[in-house]
């Protein structure tokens, strides 16, 4: 059975360095860590995540031309927020998942298997 591939994208070192382990841990392949958008839109030039992370806020840079690049290749996503739910998304993103920060890991793993089986469902 193929390991699912993980975009990360997330600009605080030691959430990058806890999630990343959380991510293997869980039996997942690592595309990233990258801690700013032009990083992580060079890297889907390059790699094909099945599901992303993404941390909304990127050294003061939001994360939605990612979002979008990963919307135009029917990529699921989960957005990471330190604002809680109070950042407002653009219309297309609205209904993507969100958690707050500190992340806890599980829930990000459940999101994640979430994304997963009802993208395993549309594409059956």
């Amino acid at each position: 059975m193929t390991r699912q591939r993980v975009l990360l994208v997330e600009d605080e070192a030691l959430i990058a360095l806890e999630t990343v382990d959380t991510l293997e841990d869980a039996g997942y392949d690592i595309i990233g860590p990258a801690d700013r958008v032009h990083t992580a839109l060079e890297l889907l030039k390059r790699e094909t995540p099945d599901v992303a992370v993404l941390d909304v806020n990127l050294a003061g840079v939001l994360v939605w031309p990612v979002a979008e690049a990963l919307r135009a290749h029917n990529i699921p996503f989960v957005l990471l927020s330190g604002f809680g739910n109070s950042i407002d998304l653009p219309a297309p993103l609205r209904g993507a998942p969100r958690l707050a920060k500190p992340i806890v890991q599980r829930q990000l793993l459940a999101a994640l298997e979430d994304l997963l089986a009802r993208r395993m469902v549309d594409a059956d």
